[in-house]
């Protein structure tokens, strides 16, 4: 689900329906965030279906303009999230088998409310205003009955008052009568402190309805308090009772309810039976008499529904004669059955929510001490939102998201920076996947799907099932035309980016440490703007890079374990870096435009020669040891390195001293036509007669300048010679414009001696520095 919201266009939804059977206590804010997202995303219809258990949803505002349907099952509710008052478009809302922990349920817009099973653990009981609303079902509720606030426009009612109803009589003996009656009165019957506001629980509110379903167990004694102030059921025209409203000596309640219904047509009767296929039904009419005052002039249908004719029923039949009413019997009975569809629409204004709640690992807000008033201009929060999200992107995305405290004007900027930095809190210290998770899928789904500048991925541990997140963060990034990406994987093993190809036409700049990189991935054709390439210790399982954008390219501490060598195809380049690569050195394709180099080989194992000695590799004997004969893919190029890079204008060289690559390129040796600048090691002044030094000399006809850094690693060398020509005539195996040449070394012994003396006889003259 989160690969899922992360990725998918942040387009408007008309329906969303969230489904499942269990669930943890760890799953909840993950369905949270489910949730929220689909108001984010505009929806109209919203269904929440828990099957097994009672899953708490935030206890926040639902906020939406949008919103025209919520259908919830399963969950339990607080106070806030039952505020509707930011749902102003809300016209449809079905609660089934849910908790309630609010006080009141409020909307002006609501038209449809359904609550179904649904149960109440507050002392006190639960308002119900929606003075909009034009239906209402209310059945087998648990917890004290809801106090129904005035519903002027309402036309359908159904209220079911089960025996788990906390409203049912404790004394109650099938006589029909509450103790409440009595001084003697049980805690049920008693009226609970929040009753004194109103003389009547549930008529009031719907005494305005066209049609109503009144159900009830025999103990429950709200409609019979009720009773006692009952009000008039100005528009009532059809009405169906159970049995309970047929209890009692003289039917005090049938009578009571039939004598403030001035326009019922309609009456039904459900008596002792359960289901809707009733056994027996029987319709009654007025005879040619005068009908009673105590009943509707307009009442010319009743129905008395039951499942056998006994006591009971006959009284009630007496019940009915009195008001000139006869009864006749019918075979086949198929009662309609009265639905409540919820069908709305939803709207409002945006309200902010706080995003502390929005997150795993935001530490809870403490109370606010008061303080002092702070004099001056908030300079900060003045400047303009582009500015902001700038500030807020050097940020790790954890403190950018706290900034919402700050003050109103920061509520939702962590939601539209320009670069995110998906990192630990703490510079010092590197999270793993695992503590960083929660956090960016709920970071990725809740924030704008605006343009980012840079996203900086980087972590230290990771499991196997942690790699698709990371891979879906990567694809969160290209999504939002990210132009520079950074990541870093600091784990002793590789993390497996996909082996799909790298689509995005904003792309610059991509800094990989740390990941495993296959053949799709390393084809840059779609990826026309990249520029800028780094690779810092990471496994290449490609015969082939390759990009014709691209125009800064470093290797560094990567490898492969590839038989072949992998291409490195990149006509555009400008510079290289290739340093300590571990495998079959990598054969670089010609780069015309180049200008700067820097390649050290290091001791690389596949091209070490096995045999090496007296600085000659074996690979000039007929028994060549099996580093040194060429393989199969060289064919195409007589050079590895040297013959790609032989445009650059400025060159550093360097390799260790087993490593045959440069040595069996000079067998080839290009001509370096622009190279101004050279650096070279000690691996080049080796052999008899310092062959690679002078066939590298040769063919550099421009050289300018000199730099031999000779048996020493490090930068501050002791001893550093400086040398230049004298008048006498330059030979022709040297470039005529070198006039600077730079000798460093730790310390002249007769290695550094040897070299001084073949540079002597180019007419080089030295003097120290």
């Amino acid at each position: 689900m989160e690969h899922l919201l992360i990725l998918r266009e942040r387009t408007d939804l008309d329906t969303v329906q969230i489904q499942f059977h269990g669930f943890c206590e760890e799953d909840e804010p993950r369905v949270n965030l489910w949730v929220r997202y689909a108001v984010m995303c505009k929806v109209r219809a919203l269904t929440v279906h828990i099957d097994i258990g009672d899953l708490n949803l935030d206890d926040l505002p639902l906020v939406s303009r949008h919103l025209r349907t919520l259908d919830l099952h399963g969950v339990v509710l607080h106070k806030s999230f039952l505020d509707f008052a930011s749902c102003p478009a809300l016209e449809d809302l079905n609660m089934n088998n849910c908790s309630n922990f609010g006080a009141n349920v409020s909307s002006r817009s609501l038209k449809h409310l359904s609550i179904s099973y649904c149960s109440y653990d507050l002392d006190c009981r639960i308002h119900i205003s929606t003075p909009c609303l034009v239906s209402l079902k209310i059945d087998h509720h648990s917890g004290r009955t809801p106090f129904l606030e005035n519903m002027a426009l309402i036309e359908s009612a159904h209220v079911y008052l089960c025996e788990y109803c906390e409203d049912a009589c404790l004394k109650y003996d099938d006589s029909g009568v509450f103790c409440g009656a009595n001084n003697n009165a049980c805690k049920n019957c008693v009226r609970i402190e929040d009753d004194c506001c109103r003389e009547c629980v549930l008529l009031s509110g719907i005494s305005n309805a066209k049609h109503l379903k009144l159900l009830s167990g025999s103990k429950t004694v709200i409609f019979a308090r009720d009773l006692k102030h009952c009000p008039t059921f100005t528009k009532l025209k059809t009405l169906l009772l159970n049995e309970y409203w047929c209890e009692g000596p003289d039917l005090d309640p049938l009578a009571c309810i039939l004598k403030n219904s001035p326009v019922l047509e309609k009456l039904t009767l459900q008596l002792f039976s359960k289901g809707p296929t009733h056994k027996v039904e029987m319709k009654g009419t007025y005879s040619s008499v005068e009908g009673p005052a105590a009943i509707s002039e307009h009442l010319n249908m009743v129905e008395v529904k039951c499942n056998v004719v006994d006591e009971k029923i006959l009284k009630v039949l007496k019940f009915l004669t009195a008001f000139n009413i006869q009864v006749e019997k019918t075979e086949e009975v198929h009662p309609p059955i009265l639905v409540f569809l919820a069908t709305g629409s939803i709207g409002g204004q945006e309200r902010s929510v706080d995003a502390r709640h929005l997150f795993d690992g935001m530490p809870p807000r403490k109370e606010r001490k008061s303080a002092p008033p702070v004099s001056g201009v908030d300079r900060i929060g003045a400047l303009p939102d582009s500015i902001l999200h700038h500030l807020l992107s050097f940020l790790p995305a954890q403190a950018a998201v706290r900034t919402c405290v700050l003050a109103r004007r920061w509520h939702h900027l962590w939601r539209s920076t320009t670069g995110l930095r998906i990192v630990a809190l703490d510079d010092d210290y590197y999270a793993d996947v695992e503590e960083l998770r929660k956090f960016v899928d709920h970071l990725l789904i809740l924030r704008e799907r605006t343009d980012l500048d840079s996203v900086e991925i980087e972590f230290y541990g990771f499991c196997e099932e942690d790699q698709p997140y990371v891979k879906t963060w990567v694809r969160f990034a290209l999504m939002c035309k990210v132009r520079t990406l950074t990541l870093h994987v600091g784990a002793s093993e590789y993390l497996d980016l996909d082996d799909l190809p790298l689509v995005s036409r904003h792309l610059r700049t991509l800094d990989l440490d740390g990941v495993g990189l296959k053949a799709a991935f390393l084809d840059f054709a779609n990826c026309p703007v990249l520029e800028n390439l780094k690779m810092t210790s990471c496994h290449i399982c490609a015969g082939k890079m390759s990009s014709h954008s691209m125009k800064h390219l470093s290797i560094t501490s990567c490898s492969s374990e590839l038989d072949c060598r992998v291409r490195v195809s990149t006509p555009g380049l400008i510079s290289l870096k290739l340093v300590e690569f571990s495998g079959r050195t990598p054969l670089l394709e010609n780069m015309a435009l180049l200008e700067t180099a820097y390649v050290d080989l290091g001791q690389n194992y596949k091209d070490v020669c096995l045999n090496y000695h007296s600085g000659v590799s074996c690979g000039a004997n007929n028994n060549a040891c099996e580093n040194c004969v060429a393989i199969k893919d060289n064919c195409s190029s007589d050079c590895v390195v040297l013959g790609g890079i032989s445009s650059a204008k400025h060159l550093q060289l360097l390799s260790k001293s087993g490593n045959f690559i440069f040595a069996r390129d000079l067998k080839h040796c290009p001509t370096f036509t622009k190279l101004k600048t050279l650096l070279l090691n000690g691996y080049w002044c080796k052999g008899p007669d310092l062959d690679p030094l002078a066939c590298i000399l040769k063919n550099s006809p421009v050289l300018e300048k000199l730099t031999l850094q000779l048996f020493s690693t490090g930068s501050n060398h002791k001893v550093v010679m400086k040398g230049s020509y004298s008048s006498m005539e330059r030979p022709a195996a040297i470039s005529e414009h070198l006039n600077i040449v730079e000798v460093k070394c730790n310390v002249v012994d007769e290695k550094i001696l040897k070299v001084l003396k073949f540079l002597t006889s180019f007419n080089i003259r030295f003097g120290f520095l």
